[in-house]
């Protein structure tokens, strides 16, 4: 699957996973990755390994604030 259609599908994870504060396409050794932004190691336990075939990467971060 398109990596743009799995960081979609992905984005419900901010309203269907308490913790989960961001999803972005990341990169790791040259192939994309779902970046995913946890508050926690907890969370991103939370979290599968991979989406469609693409790579789950969490990163734990502080909330986003919009400017």
């Amino acid at each position: 699957m398109d990596i743009s259609r799995t960081i979609h599908k992905a984005e419900a994870w901010m309203d269907e996973i308490e913790g989960v504060t961001g999803v972005g396409q990341g990169e790791r050794d040259g192939q994309p990755v779902v970046e995913v932004y946890v508050r926690d190691r907890e969370t991103a336990r939370k979290l599968p390994a991979e989406l469609d075939g693409h790579p789950v990467v969490a990163t734990v971060t502080d909330e986003f604030t919009p400017y």
